[in-house]
């Protein structure tokens, strides 16, 4: 790489760093000025709405999945977690589990299709948000129906007797 290119990615690299710490700044003060502390219960338990400035979680449903889900992972911590779907990370980096996302690419996800995974060992929680029903949706040709398919595919493969699955 010659002296040009290394500059060009260096400008890149900081544009983009100044892109996230500038949105990041907004959310911070967009909950601050609004006082975006408020809860709300679901089966019994009180949550806080989840507030992050990566796809706007306060306009739309993830404000409410996000603490519902984070809250069961945590809970699981001692078991055996897998996500379906790449979406917990991208708002915590504090949760530790398995990741299956067949499009996705970062360190540490299983790049498969999640009718093909057939794990070594069982899990006792398996979570997906907002994934499921994309499956045989975004193939050439579409095919519907594959979303059922692929959740009884881990109830056998993937689920231990007693496990849980949760889905929005």
């Amino acid at each position: 790489m010659n002296l040009l290119e290394e500059l060009r990615e260096r400008v890149l690299r900081m544009r983009s760093r100044a892109k996230q710490a500038s949105r990041e700044a907004k959310h911070r003060l967009f909950v601050h000025l609004f006082n975006f502390r408020r809860s709300f219960v679901f089966r019994g338990h009180a949550y806080r709405y989840y507030y992050h400035w990566y796809n706007s979680t306060s306009n739309t449903e993830r404000s409410v999945e996000l603490p519902i889900f984070f809250k069961k992972v945590h809970d699981c911590r001692q078991g055996r977690v897998l996500e379906i779907g790449n979406v917990l990370s991208h708002y915590s980096s504090s949760v530790k589990h398995d990741i299956l996302d067949k499009y996705e690419t970062m360190r540490g996800v299983i790049n498969m299709d999640v009718l093909d995974f057939k794990p070594t060992y069982k899990y006792d929680l398996i979570v997906s948000i907002s994934t499921l029903e994309h499956v045989g949706w975004d193939e050439n040709p579409r095919q519907s129906g594959l979303g059922v398919v692929a959740l009884q595919h881990l109830r056998v493969t993937s689920l231990n007797s007693g496990g849980k699955a949760m889905l929005p």
